[in-house]
């Protein structure tokens, strides 16, 4: 069992020591961590963010570089594995610290260059897929004109548009060359703003001068309230916070997995949550048997208007579906906000859980309850959505399941996710994101 301890810096950012003795309180509880939130997201999970790494600062236009630009660095790291898990983004952060204060002569606390990426990637990093993946860019590194020289002979080129069209993303051939890029001083944001966070570089930076630095040097488009519960949730996972608390005489012992930071309200919730979704589910096996189809709309499984609350017996079990309507329906009679018109597909469901969390939250799948849905891939026959029957286990975890002419069924995941291109490790863990 760890014991976690709170300290508060002048920051407010919650950190955990292991076995030691502290002394101290937040200074200043308007600033408390959240790590409830997400990327982008504000106190009401709403982003005001529409492209958080589409402006990436006053280096982005791939001008000439400045004096201050070191195109000799170095980031120690070789694994090209996409994507990458959060255990080798912290190797790949530690690697790019070490890098940073080799070519800048200041200590770089490698917590901040994780939560920053956290920030722009979500917690598992895999928020935008193309981005995240082939790209290999966790920053949202981008150009409003071409790549310098010393990049382009790295391999790295522009890649896709920003969705305003005001830039282009860039592609690079290998994390290790994306890490070079991001501490280089390309973006003099970058090593401005880790020089005003870090601190000692033992999990007590300074978030808010971190992120009003990156503002301030148009890294980023949203207000700096909304940006910074993301770094912080990031920074306090790096440091595997598990216990965020006013004042430090009110710190306890956890053996909570440590991978994650820990929300009380939002764990005691989920479990509500997942236990509900799970009997709804199962006393829907059997619906829609011979009624598959690869669309879906309230108006095809009940006459009554979606405007309404529902009811399970609302349902039409001879009605037509697809496996989004079917948790948009699990969700809808639980009580929970669901879009208009089952206005969602697999794509758009994870991207919501990652980004504004309109209707579902990410979880990690390793704390994936009985009743975590769990979504991957985009619209139609390209994806795929479920409900764990169980809490997870891995591939042979029993999960329901509408995507056929079989109906809803109660099978083991790898049948209906695993084996048809839909991996675990690259899936949406999700929770409803707020009752209706």
């Amino acid at each position: 069992m760890k014991k976690w301890l709170t300290i508060i810096s002048a920051s407010a950012l919650a950190l955990t020591l292991s076995q030691s003795q502290v002394k101290g309180a937040i200074t200043e509880k308007g600033n408390q961590l959240n790590p409830c939130l997400t990327s982008g997201s504000d106190s009401d999970g709403n982003s005001d963010n529409s492209d958080s790494s589409g402006d990436t600062g006053d280096n982005s236009s791939g001008a000439k570089e400045g004096k201050d630009v070191h195109t000799d660095v170095d980031v120690k790291f070789d694994d090209n594995s996409v994507p990458l898990g959060r255990a080798k983004v912290k190797k790949l952060a530690k690697a790019t610290a070490k890098a940073g204060e080799k070519i800048h002569g200041f200590k770089i606390d490698p917590g901040l260059i994780y939560a920053q990426w956290v920030q722009e990637s979500g917690q598992d990093f895999y928020s935008n897929p193309s981005l995240n993946g082939g790209a290999h860019n966790l920053g949202g590194l981008s150009s409003a004109g071409g790549v310098p020289d010393w990049l382009a002979k790295k391999g790295v080129k522009v890649g896709s548009t920003h969705a305003e069209g005001d830039g282009k993303y860039y592609s690079f051939p290998t994390y290790k060359s994306f890490a070079e890029a991001y501490i280089s001083g390309h973006y003099r944001a970058v090593p401005k703003a880790l020089k005003a966070g870090t601190k000692s570089g033992k999990g007590d930076a300074d978030i808010t001068a971190f992120a009003q630095v990156l503002k301030d040097f148009k890294y980023y488009t949203a207000s700096v309230a909304s940006y910074t519960p993301g770094v912080k949730g990031g920074y306090a996972s790096y440091y595997n916070a598990t216990d965020v608390a006013d004042d430090i005489t009110t710190a306890t012992d956890t053996t909570q997995e440590d991978n994650m930071t820990n929300c009380d309200t939002s764990k005691s919730e989920n479990n509500v949550n997942s236990s509900k979704l799970e009997e709804l589910a199962k006393s829907m096996v059997g619906y829609f048997k011979g009624h598959y189809r690869n669309a879906h709309g309230a108006k095809y499984v009940s006459d009554k208007s979606d405007d309404e609350d529902w009811s399970a017996g609302d349902i039409n079990k001879d009605g037509y579906t697809d496996c989004s309507g079917f948790v948009w329906l699990i969700m809808k009679v639980a009580g929970y906000k669901v879009p208009k018109e089952m206005g969602w597909d697999t794509g758009t469901m994870a991207t919501d859980a990652h980004g504004k969390q309109a209707y579902l939250k990410a979880i990690d799948k390793d704390d994936a309850k009985a009743g975590t849905i769990v979504t991957h891939g985009g619209a139609g026959a390209n994806g795929h959505t479920i409900i764990l029957a169980e809490d997870w286990h891995g591939d042979n975890t029993m999960v329901y399941s509408m995507g056929s002419n079989k109906g809803v069924q109660k099978i083991e995941y790898h049948y209906v996710m695993s084996d048809n291109g839909h991996p675990a490790d690259k899936a949406t863990f999700a929770v409803p994101a707020h009752k209706k």
